[in-house]
């Protein structure tokens, strides 16, 4: 490795199997880079997290490396938890969101409103169909009380 290999570097993952390798490429690092250092994470700057998607919704963990096998295992769990009816769930939250701010609620009763729709109940697709109803309602004017 010559020095001239990291000058122009933005980011920098340092993850060879020879420690000595490693501990060059991070001596050698310019000071604005950013660096990943795989076995040692302390040596670095920057940490990549375990994350997952459910459409809008992204999850991340991190233990700063720490323990990268303890950021999987609570990422598995939060997978199962947070499943892929969510990605339907916070697409709807989205949409409430938007109608919500075209109603003539005050701000306190919007916030109140929207609270109300994270309730477990809401996971239910013919919950939020009627919800998203009524809301178009009471966006276009309409009193909401049918």
């Amino acid at each position: 490795m010559q020095t001239s290999d990291l000058a122009d570097a933005f980011l920098i993952i340092v993850a060879t199997s020879d420690p000595i390798v490693n501990q060059e490429v991070i001596q050698k690092a310019p000071s604005s880079a950013l660096i990943n250092a795989a076995a040692e994470a302390d040596k670095g700057n920057v940490a990549f997290p375990s994350t997952f998607r459910r459409g809008k919704l992204n999850i991340s963990i991190s233990t700063n490396g720490a323990s990268p096998q303890l950021a999987v295992k609570i990422r598995r769990q939060l997978e199962s938890l947070y499943d892929e009816k969510y990605e339907d769930y916070v697409d709807f939250l989205y949409e409430c969101r938007k109608l919500v701010k075209l109603t003539s609620l005050d701000k306190l009763h919007q916030r109140l409103l929207l609270k109300e729709l994270l309730s477990e109940g809401f996971l239910d697709k013919h919950q939020q169909l009627m919800a998203i109803t009524w809301l178009k309602k009471l966006a276009r004017g309409g009193e909401g009380n049918d």
